[in-house]
């Protein structure tokens, strides 16, 4: 029985030492699918790290998700690919003669998605099952070189980098503090342009509001104040895009006309507001979301409606805006498209 358990003990040995294969932990979320004899999943997510670089994919191998499925065989074969990052995804069909020559294809276009500046022009071929070398726990075995035999209708060319700049344009419906006589309902559309940064520029109407002051102890005056405005700002988003971060500005006008008085006036400032913001989204569909946002602001300038000559007294304040002011906006979102395809460029035969 002794002996039984050491022959046993042994080969455990003997397996391990051989390579058995040791589990992967890649953050990369790249799937491949196809017939039997092609290059498996392994074999493929194995060449796109050699391409990329093993420490670049555990540091962002998460912000991509890669599906493929192969599908013919045995003297055609057709690969549908669809990539998906910062929100965008898009599609490739391919075709070729060899289930490898859609694998070495497949692992460029991935490679390029998570790092345009990897700088590989041509793919690590991808080995088939029966070329590949058995896994040792003590020494790793490096993707074969490019082959430089491979024929013409094989090469695949990669002649752009993957850039996907995002476009989205949304209105939006907000309720404001500070600006305006409380409550203030304002209006507006804002679009976007997602590269790393997302970059905006909102337009937005805030809709006359009455205010009123005393002028002595039975009579009052009144100002209808309206302000318009245009903000542009710059966010940093988290968590996949669900929380995002905002510095801004508001630059508009508010103006003001006389309300209950025997001569009718009114009067235009600017309104200068640096602002800040943080907002959240909930992705609806894969071209639609709403987003919840949350603006302050400090007004460098805060314009004061004065009506002049009422009773005898002479500059009754109708109204001023707040030191610090406030709105909250819900913003449907839509994607409209991305200039650059992650295929851009890839020549297949």
């Amino acid at each position: 029985m002794r002996w039984a358990a050491a022959g046993a003990a042994w080969l455990l040995v003997e397996w391990s030492a051989l390579g058995a294969p040791t589990p992967s932990h890649s953050p990369l979320r790249a799937t491949w699918t196809a017939p039997e004899g092609c290059p498996d999943e392994a074999s493929v997510v194995a060449a796109i790290e050699a391409m990329v670089g093993a420490a670049y994919v555990q540091e962002h191998g998460s912000e991509l998700v890669a599906e493929a499925v192969v599908r013919g065989g045995p003297v055609r074969f057709s690969l549908d690919a669809r990539i998906e990052r910062s929100r965008v995804s898009e599609a490739k069909t391919m075709e070729a003669e060899s289930c490898q020559t859609l694998a070495d294809a497949y692992a460029v276009i991935v490679a390029f998605a998570l790092d345009p500046a990897s700088g590989v022009s041509l793919p690590v071929p991808v080995p088939p099952p029966s070329a590949l070398p058995l896994a040792s726990s003590r020494k790793q075995v490096a993707p074969p070189a490019p082959a430089e035999t491979k024929s013409a209708s094989e090469r695949v060319r990669v002649a752009h980098p993957f850039r996907l700049p995002a476009f989205e344009v949304g209105p939006f419906g907000a309720v404001g503090l500070g600006m305006l006589p409380f409550p203030s309902l304002g209006v507006g559309a804002r679009v976007s342009v997602e590269a790393g940064l997302r970059w905006e520029l909102a337009g937005t109407y805030w809709p006359e509001r009455f205010a009123s002051a005393s002028v002595g102890s039975t009579s009052a005056v009144g100002a209808y104040v309206e302000l318009a405005t245009v903000g542009p700002s710059v966010c940093k988003s988290f968590e996949r895009d669900a929380v995002a971060v905002c510095i801004g500005a508001d630059i508009g006008a508010m103006s003001g006309k006389g309300a209950d008085v025997p001569n009718f006036s009114s009067g235009t400032s600017w309104w200068v507001a640096p602002t800040s913001a943080v907002s959240v989204r909930l992705s609806l569909t894969r071209m639609a979301s709403l987003r919840f946002r949350l603006d302050v602001g400090v007004p460098i300038y805060r314009p004061s409606f004065v009506v002049d000559n009422i009773g005898g007294i002479d500059g009754v304040k109708a109204y001023q805006p707040a030191p610090a002011f406030g709105a909250i906006s819900l913003e449907p979102e839509f994607l409209l498209f991305s200039t650059d395809s992650f295929g851009a460029g890839h020549d297949e035969k």
